[in-house]
């Protein structure tokens, strides 16, 4: 990491704990590829058993918390986060977030993303960073600001926004101008394509110099996953491309180096937002 020219590239899995096979996915990606960090989704039911099984695993892959406004049920009760679910006290689907989002209250998100970060806190991990399922703390400025309210008191790194209209065309700025830490850019493509190829395009065409987080979504794909995730098979190759020798070794030749949100500058003023890298 001394070498002011190295590409730092953050290899980061979304999604651990949402099904027995993600979280399977996942630590094999840390273990025999590339993976350099996951964030966990800590509403899900057996999202702490699977904490667990990586403490014993996979105990050096860092853990970021993955906030949820979008699956499943609140870890609040409902009455105490009214604006953020349905009549059945369930999280809005992410459509729904999309008619929902303008009357959510932000003390209400603050309060629910609090207590998922206070879980993964008491499962014994030393969070790494916070992002969000479905990019919903970038898809409103209520969630964003709750997001950055939030880095700022746990004092964590988050995900640059992606570009619009992956985000709200007014996030991106308030990231900017915010004293958070961050990656130079955010790329997302792996979800488009995934092979060896791809990964290795993707990194190159990162500047010298310059932090990026590839967003990947690595599983092996199981009936649970078929079911829940409108994302589901995409995972398997995404998987495959993680583990490929090719990949591995690309990582290995001096062309980036991998890096976790823990090893960012403290403050990257002036870098830009990009999806593509």
């Amino acid at each position: 990491m001394s070498d002011p020219a190295a590409k730092r590239i953050i290899v980061n899995a979304d999604d651990y704990g949402y099904t027995r096979g993600v979280s399977e996915g996942i630590r094999r990606a840390f273990t025999e590829g590339v993976l350099s960090s996951t964030t966990a989704m800590m509403n899900m039911p057996g999202v702490e058993e699977d904490i667990r099984e990586a403490q014993q695993k996979t105990s050096a892959m860092p853990f970021g918390a993955h906030l949820v406004l979008t699956a499943g049920r609140p870890i609040s009760a409902p009455h105490e986060v009214p604006s953020l679910v349905d009549s059945d006290g369930m999280f809005h689907s992410r459509q729904g977030f999309f008619d929902a989002c303008d009357d959510y209250a932000i003390d209400e998100v603050e309060l629910e993303w609090s207590r998922q970060i206070d879980r993964l806190i008491g499962c014994g991990v030393e969070v790494d960073h916070l992002d969000s399922h479905h990019h919903s703390s970038y898809l409103h400025p209520t969630t964003a600001r709750a997001l950055l309210n939030l880095a700022t008191r746990y004092g964590l790194p988050v995900r640059r926004p992606p570009a619009p209209p992956e985000s709200h065309p007014a996030v991106p700025m308030m990231f900017e101008q915010a004293a958070v830490r961050m990656p130079d850019l955010f790329v997302g493509e792996l979800m488009k394509g995934s092979s060896a190829e791809k990964f290795v395009d993707l990194v190159r065409a990162v500047p010298d110099g310059r932090s990026a987080e590839l967003m990947v979504h690595p599983a092996v794909v199981d009936d649970e996953l078929l079911r829940v995730s409108t994302y589901a098979a995409p995972r398997g190759p995404e998987l495959a491309t993680l583990l490929d020798p090719r990949v591995s070794v690309f990582a290995a030749s001096g062309q980036m180096v991998l890096a976790t949100f823990d090893q960012l500058e403290e403050r990257n003023r002036g870098r830009e937002t990009s999806a593509a890298g």
